[in-house]
């Protein structure tokens, strides 16, 4: 997957003008042409290029310009660092902000250049191959929504899936942001992982309201026993409708409550999975003699805030058996398991592009060198199921 890099958008245009993003009429219309590929840190908007019959006609400087988005609970105005102008273009580049941000672009000069992010239509790269889906609840499991890369293949062709559950960050109903957060999804989809490992690429997202928090909720995330079962339903689905799938090279994979997913699926579902890529998680302890020979590759940041690499997080204190990355690899060693475990230190985060001298927070983001290890990947795509 990609290092951190600062991309640049050009964008589709009709324009409209204010954070909540309600259309309006305008005089004059432009349109724009542009690509947003993901990166390890989510798609990042830095630049828009404007297309439109004379736009030299307004005279324009980057002073015209105004980016107002939201950041946390304050709404920042910031001006365009600079523009570059032609007969019928304006390109306006700024301090980069986000994808996953509502933000609103005002040109002080004229209203017909005012720009609402809802109104541009983005080329995401690698996250624009992936169709929607949705298993529908049972009896027995949620209503799950799901992305899923197919390959192309041929009739004969025997190819994995790999299964990947985002973190917490990318709950919600838009069945969107698990792809466009950062890159660990997209990048199995990309061109230079599929062209050396041919796969399909499972990614679902899990409603709000069964984000992890005990405290308040009382749910568990991908833990919640209708979600295991609706992955489980799923992944048959699946293969049921893809005969090109191989069910001896099914793989797990997620990062923060994902990776707490992963450790409840395989714990859970042992027989189903050839190899599991838990990054910056937890586990049950008491159920690890239920995966101790499987394939399993663990990850975690030695200084990570968020989830201890040890212990146990505040909001698991309903069960003592969840434990931290390090303390499970320890347990499957002593069952015997071959499971393979690498720990970051802020070095390792640091040369990984990951800024934990400006924010120890960011410690947490152990999934940037990890899904960025070419050895893991050879390794996880290496594995098979023999029970399967």
């Amino acid at each position: 997957m990609s290092k951190f890099i600062r991309n640049v958008f050009i964008l589709s245009v009709v324009c409209v003008s204010v954070l909540t993003n309600s259309s309006v009429a305008h005089s004059y219309t432009f349109k724009a042409k542009g690509y947003a590929p993901t990166s390890d840190f989510g798609n990042k908007v830095e630049s828009i290029k404007l297309y439109g019959d004379n736009l030299s006609r307004f005279n324009l400087s980057s002073d015209d310009f105004e980016i107002e988005y939201i950041d946390g609970d304050n709404t920042v105005k910031e001006k365009v660092d600079k523009i570059q102008l032609g007969e019928d273009y304006v390109e306006l580049h700024f301090e980069a902000i986000s994808y996953n941000t509502n933000f609103n672009i005002t040109c002080t000069k004229t209203d017909d250049l005012n720009i609402s992010k809802n109104d541009i239509k983005f080329d995401l790269g690698d996250s624009d191959k992936f169709k929607s889906g949705i298993h529908k609840a049972t009896e027995d499991s949620e209503m799950l929504q799901y992305r899923l890369y197919t390959p192309q293949v041929t009739n004969d062709e025997k190819v994995p899936l790999v299964l990947v559950l985002h973190g917490g960050g990318e709950v919600g109903s838009d069945n969107s942001i698990q792809l466009t957060a950062n890159d660990m999804i997209t990048g199995f989809a990309s061109d230079r992982i599929q062209s050396k490992y041919k796969s399909y690429v499972l990614a679902p997202q899990l409603p709000a309201e069964l984000k992890v928090n005990v405290d308040t909720t009382g749910k568990i995330g991908w833990n919640e026993p209708k979600i295991k079962q609706a992955l489980l339903d799923t992944l048959n689905d699946l293969e049921s409708e893809y005969p090109c799938i191989d069910k001896s090279r099914i793989y797990i994979t997620g990062c923060s409550m994902g990776a707490m997913g992963t450790w409840g699926m395989i714990t859970s579902y042992p027989d189903m999975f050839a190899a599991a890529m838990p990054v910056c998680g937890q586990g049950d302890i008491s159920l690890m003699e239920n995966i101790k020979e499987m394939p399993i590759w663990a990850f975690h940041a030695t200084n990570d805030p968020v989830v201890p690499m040890y212990g146990q997080k505040d909001q698991y204190k309903y069960n003592n058996n969840i434990i931290g990355t390090k303390t499970i690899v320890y347990r499957l060693k002593e069952l015997g398991s071959n499971i393979k475990f690498t720990e970051f230190s802020e070095e390792d985060m640091l040369k990984a592009g990951v800024r934990v001298d400006e924010n120890a927070i960011y410690n947490h983001f152990a999934w940037v060198p990890a899904y960025n290890n070419e050895e893991a990947i050879d390794w996880l795509f290496s594995q098979r199921n023999n029970k399967a």
